[in-house]
This record gives C-alpha cells, structure tokens and sequence, in this order.
C-alpha cells in the first residue's frame, strides 16, 4: 500500500520490472502477514538497546509464498553482486597490466603480480561485509552498482586499448545501453550518463595530444559517440522521467516524495557533521543503520583508509615526476595511456558519487555508505593503489592482502558476533532459577501474563542516568494478539521521567508466539529526563497494552485486587551532590537515626482561628535507613490535647524516608490549618516521626536529654 511503498515508490522501476517475473509465479497473499512492521522500530537508531528489527518475523517462517520470494530476491541480488565483483577483478587486469605503456605501473613486467593485484581488487569489494550485507538484501542498490561497475570497466577497455579502431560504435553503443539502464535504476544512473560523457571526452583528447596524433581519434568519433549515447539513454529511461514530469512537473520525482518522507536544509557544517556515519557506514553499519560492530573496528578502519589516501597521493607525485621524466626521454611516437588515466576517471567518479550524496543528505536523511557502492569498484582501485604504491616492490600484495584478510575475517564474524545476536529471542529462564531482587507476581489481562518480579542495576540515580530494568515474566495462555511492554517512571507530583515501550523480548517475540509457561528475562535500558526534580522518589510502572488501540490490559495483585496504576517499585534519584549540614544548637536526634536540624514557622501577625501557618523542617539522616517513616505536625495546648496536624510521609510522600542517603537533609514543608473552634490560648507546635503500621514512634532526644512523649517542639502561639 501507500504506507508501505514510501520512499521507493519514487525509485526508478528497473530492478523491480526484472524482479517481479521471478516471483510472479508465487502467491505472495500472505504479504501482510509475514512482513508485520513493528510499530516499536528504531531504524537509524544504532545505540538503541532492541526493536532494531523493522518486521516482525515468525519463529521459523517456511520457505513459501513472501518468505519463499524474498530469499529468491535476495538470489538475484546476489547475482548483481557477483556482476560488480567480476567487474572488479577485469577493471584490475587493465588497471595494473604491465604494458611498457601503462606508466608508473605496480607490477614492473610481473605478470603474475598483475595478475594478483586484480583478484585483491575483486576480493577488496568481495569481502567489504557492507557489500555483502546490501548484496543479500531485496535492495535496489545492487543494480545500479552492476551497471556502473560494466559503464566504468567498459571506460577502462577503451582507455588502455591504445588501438584507435578497436573503439567501433558498437562498444559506444553497449555503453549507452548500460547508461540508459542504469538511468532507469536509481538517479545515480543520472550522474552516471554525465560521467560518461565527460569520460568519452577525455578518451579523445587524451588520443588527441598524444605523440603521433594521426593515432589518435577524429572529432567526428566523439560527436557521434556522444549522440549514440545521448539517444540510447533517452529511448531507454525517457519515458520514467517524462512520466515524472507529467505527473509532478518533476522529472526527478523527487519533490512528491521529499513532501512525503520529510524534507530537511542542512548547513554545511552538518552535512560535514554526518561524514563520520557516512564513512562507518561504506563499510560495517547493518541492520536498518541501526547494528554496529565494535568501536576498535571502526578505528582500524579508519587508520587503513587514511594510510590508503596518503599512500594515493604519494603515487599521484611520483607519477607526475615520472611522466616529466618519460616525456623528456621517450622517442617520438610513443602513447602514454592506460592505468592513471584510468585511476583518475575512477577518482572523478567517486567524487561525483560523493558529490551526489552529499547534496542528497542535505536535502532529506540518507547518509548511508551503501549510497557510495555505485563507485564501489573504483573506490576499492583507489585504495588499493594506495596501499601498493608507497610500499617495497616485493610487499606490494602483501600490504592490501593482509587488509582483505582482516576484512574477510570481519565478513565471517559479523552474521554471528552482530547480526544474529541483535535479532535473537530473550533467554527462558527455568522457573526454579528465577532470581529477582522485587518480587511483584501482578497479573495483566484475563490471567494473561504474569510479571514475577524484576531486578535494578542500581537503586540510586542521577538526571540524564540510564536504568537497566530486568523483568521476568510468562504468558498464562496462548495469546492470538500482539501486546506491547510499557516501562513508565514517574517522579515528584507525577513528573515523566522517561519509558520504554516495546514488544516483549526488545522487539523479537510477540505475545502471540510466546510460549505458555516459559519464563522471559527481559531487559530495557530507560533514561532519566535531565530536567527532573531532585531529590525525589520515582516510581516504576510496569504493563502491557494494544497498541492499535492504546488500551491497557488491566493489572491485578495476587489477591485479585485489581490497580489502576500498575505500580512495581520505587528507586532514588539523587542530586548531583549530597547536601550535608551540622547539627543545630537545640537541634533534636530522633532514635539515633535521623536528627531535626532546623526549622521555619510562617505565621500572620495574629494568629486567629480558620487561618493557616506554614512549617519548613529539615532533616538529616544519621544513618541508612531502610525504613519509611511518617512525619507528624501538631498544633497542640497546654495539655497536649491535638487541636490540628498534618500527617505525611516527607513531601507529601513524594520522598520517604526510605531512600535518604547517610548525611542527606531534607526539607519538608507543610501546612496547619487553624480550626475554626479554636479557642483562644497558648500552643504548643511539635513535630516527630513515627511508624504509620503500629503508631510508634521514634524516640526523640534534646541536648538536654529524652523528650516527653517523643515529640520535638519548634514553635509557640498565641491565639487572642
């Protein structure tokens, strides 16, 4: 549908026109079915810790109907591959032949080192494990790669055939056929028919202002060339592109879908910015850019492609000494072609490739390496001439060889180390070694799923922290609809403080494969918000809901009582530094646990009946204390009888006592309400703590000593 189709449904139609008859044949009804989105994805998304499956796959799809399909796809995207790698291996045999005439060669008239430098060229795109990861993938990628790869190899026959008459129309017409396909591909093909125009033009002149020009090509061969190439690419891709502007006034096609997917400027320095990605990207980014390999790859990655430039650009200064050198002492007659020229149409058509992509991230998001592969193989000539040229004639294969290597090794790790673990299904625990550090054992649904507990990397956090919460839990009974995992954390008066919402097992098992009984071990990683406040209790809330139509499954504790709030647990967040403060003179300690170290009374000027005074306290926990107190406040008379209180938790139970760090104060700050039957007289206002489940309370101690009834008095009034 519309939905599903976006962004391609603006690509060029070659590799679909010739996908679509190998799987004609397939009843593909089951689409819908097989390829389930998961609403909870995060493509782009390479530091997310699940959901990097865009699609919800069955335990074991059959190869039959869509599955059946994709892996038939997949064959002929494997096939495009081989096309490119085989293009390769024929661009090296011309790049690094060893013809006298093929200036500042590699190989010094060793066939065999020729020979070789071309099979690492072909196994340098081989064994790129980005290549191969877009290669087995139903992407249309891999046809614009092959035709560029056959535009650019067949560029090369022409520039190192030093044989004028070997350049028949007929080799001019095949590349107009290429071109015009590759037009119909991907818009790359559009840059691509530009290229070769430019490369046509220095074919001749580079025939043109050589030794001997009477060898060289008439101008009557260019002008025809480039209308053979000219006509051919327009009968072929023509009509995609007078379509587009039919429909869109948009030959490209390109604004409709900009409107539908998002458009976005990007400065300069931003694009810039997302080079880095780009480059990780041409060679280690799978998944939807959203698996990475290890960090120290990346480096390694880094330091090899830098080292290649360097050594290109030491090549580049020799070639240019020795060029000056061949052009003062070679006799008259001799024809200076093939592997620079050939390196530099390659040069010319990564920079227009790089080019390209640029100015398309600039425009919407797409900094993808996999954008680059259209120049794969002269990427890889450029690379490896780099890592060649600079070193002893007898390590020129074995300094590239030894990078394949490490490519290849990567290659064989990655389904393993990276690709299969991310897409795996959550560990079963066995119910005899379930350890978790909170039991909970709420039931969701109609005795649909059972939540046994969950565990916490750490009870104290910070804003702008990451929680890791592990949860265990099973399904009662076979469910036939998917429901997806809330984490809610909530802080001080209901402030959000982040989520996580996913299917079970971070994307990879739906409820509706899980397995009656069998325990899943669970773990999401939730970010405190930076801005919350602190300190403050936050509360952990745990569910499942649908989520087409966002209703909860209701919670219930193992008594049945049913919870509108399915709250779990609760953990400290901290401020970045502990507030500590000394103890007051004529302070109060109460049960050697926590001390009274200061307090603040607001009062009218006359303290009347009906009128309402406000008390700020603040406390120190002398110790860690792992139980949660209630503060009390009382207004009482000369005979301790209690006219008013306000009794809570601290912070209207927002921060009990439960959670308060060794030396941390606290400060809580309540109201007392004046009755209006209060009579006029003395008062007396005492505070104190105490024990909501026995009344109980801590015993409350002054310099002076205990305290009758262990009740700290702050304050006096006067009501007349």
């Amino acid at each position: 549908g519309e939905e599903s189709a976006r962004q391609e449904a603006s690509q060029p139609p070659l590799y679909y026109m010739l996908a679509a008859p190998l799987i004609a044949w397939l009843d593909t009804g089951d689409f819908d079915a097989v390829a389930r989105l998961n609403p909870h994805a995060a493509p782009g998304q390479p530091h997310s810790d699940g959901n990097k499956n865009m699609v919800v796959h069955a335990a074991a799809p059959p190869w039959q109907g869509t599955a059946l399909a994709v892996h038939i796809l997949r064959l002929f995207s494997l096939l495009l591959g081989l096309v490119t790698i085989l293009c390769a291996y024929d661009l090296g045999r011309h790049l690094f032949s060893d013809s006298p005439l093929h200036s500042c060669s590699l190989t010094a008239g060793n066939g065999s080192t020729s020979e070789w430098l071309a099979l690492l060229l072909a196994a340098l795109v081989a064994f790129n494990p980005q290549f191969l990861f877009i290669t087995a993938s139903v992407n249309n990628d891999n046809a614009m790669t092959a035709l560029a790869s056959i535009a650019l190899v067949i560029l090369a026959h022409m520039v190192t055939d030093e044989r004028a008459a070997t350049h028949s129309y007929g080799r001019v017409g095949l590349l107009g056929v290429v071109t015009g396909l590759a037009a119909i591909s991907k818009l790359t093909g559009v840059l691509l028919f530009g290229f070769v125009l430019i490369a046509l033009l220095v074919i001749a002149w580079q025939r043109q202002t050589t030794e001997g020009s009477h060898r060289g090509l008439p101008l009557r061969w260019l002008v025809v060339s480039v209308g053979l190439i000219v006509l051919l690419t327009v009968a072929i891709a023509g009509w995609w592109y007078a379509r587009n502007w039919l429909l869109y006034k948009d030959v490209t096609g390109l604004q409709p879908m900009l409107t539908w997917v998002g458009l976005r400027r990007l400065t300069l320095s931003q694009v810039i910015g997302e080079l880095g990605g780009l480059e990780l990207s041409f060679w280690a980014v799978f998944g939807w850019f959203n698996i990475l390999a290890d960090e120290w790859i990346y480096t390694a990655l880094k330091i090899v492609a830098r080292l290649a430039l360097f050594g290109l650009g030491l090549w580049a200064l020799q070639h240019l000494k020795r060029t000056y050198t061949h052009r003062q002492s070679a006799p008259t007659g001799t024809v200076v072609i093939g592997r620079p020229v050939v390196l530099g149409l390659a040069a010319l058509w990564t920079a227009m490739v790089a080019a390209g992509l640029v100015r398309w991230t600039a425009t919407t998001q797409g900094t993808q390496g996999r954008l680059l592969f259209p120049a794969i193989i002269a990427i890889a000539a450029l690379l490896l001439t780099g890592l060649a040229a600079p070193v002893p004639r007898r390590l020129r294969l074995a300094a590239p060889a030894a990078f394949i290597a490490g490519l290849l090794a990567l290659a064989a790790v990655v389904p393993w180390r990276y690709i299969a673990p991310t897409y795996a299904r959550p560990p079963i625990v066995p119910t005899d070694r379930v350890q978790v550090a909170y039991p909970v054992h709420y039931r969701y649904g109609d005795d649909q799923i059972e939540l046994l507990g969950y565990n916490l990397d750490r009870s104290r956090l910070q804003p702008g922290d990451a929680l890791t919460v592990t949860l265990y839990y099973k399904a009662l009974q076979h469910m036939t609809t998917d429901y997806s995992l809330f984490i809610h954390l909530w802080g001080q008066n209901m402030q959000w403080l982040g989520q996580r919402d996913s299917y079970p097992g971070r994307g990879n098992l739906p409820t509706s494969q899980m397995t009656p009984g069998d325990v899943i071990e669970d773990s999401y990683q939730v970010t405190i918000a930076p801005t919350a406040t602190v300190p403050a209790r936050v509360q952990l809330e745990v569910g499942f809901y649908d989520y087409d139509s966002g209703r909860r499954l209701p919670a219930m504790t193992p008594g049945g009582k049913k919870i509108e709030l399915p709250f779990v647990g609760r953990f400290k967040l901290a401020a970045p530094q502990a507030t500590a403060a000394a103890f007051a003179d004529g302070g109060y300690i109460l049960g050697g646990q926590l001390a009274l170290v200061a307090w603040h009374i607001e009062t009218p000027p006359a303290v009347q009946a009906g009128q309402v005074i406000t008390v700020a306290t603040s406390w120190q926990a002398w110790t860690a204390l792992t139980t949660d107190y209630t503060i009390f406040l009382h207004l009482v008379d000369e005979t301790g009888h209690i006219w008013t209180q306000n009794d809570s938790e601290p912070q209207g139970g927002e921060y009990p006592t439960g959670l308060w760090d060794v030396g941390e104060v606290v400060t809580d700050t309540r109201t007392l309400t004046m009755p209006t039957t209060l009579p006029p007289g003395h008062y007396g206002i005492v505070t104190g703590l105490y024990l909501l489940s026995s009344g109980e309370r801590l015993p409350v101690y002054s310099p002076a000593g205990a305290i009758p009834e262990n009740r700290a008095v702050i304050g006096q009034i006067d009501v007349p």
